[in-house]
C-alpha cells in the first residue's frame, strides 16, 4: 500500500480494512480515472493474497 501511495500521491486514496460484521477484507480506492481504480485494485488484491496465503 505505501508504495501504491507513493506512486499515486494524492491522485488515489485507498481503504484496506477488515469487515465488522463478515469475515472478509474491504478493499476500496478512489481516484478521478477510472484505470487508476482498477490497476490499484488489482494490486491491493494481489498484495492481500500473497499476506494471507490464499
Amino acid at each position: 500500500m505505501a508504495r501504491l501511495e507513493a506512486q499515486q500521491g494524492s491522485a488515489i486514496r485507498m481503504v484496506v480494512r477488515w469487515s465488522g460484521t463478515e469475515p472478509k477484507l474491504r478493499l476500496m480506492v478512489e481516484a478521478r480515472e477510472t484505470a487508476r481504480v482498477d490497476a490499484a485494485l488489482a494490486a491491493l488484491e494481489t498484495a492481500a493474497r500473497e499476506d494471507l496465503g490464499i
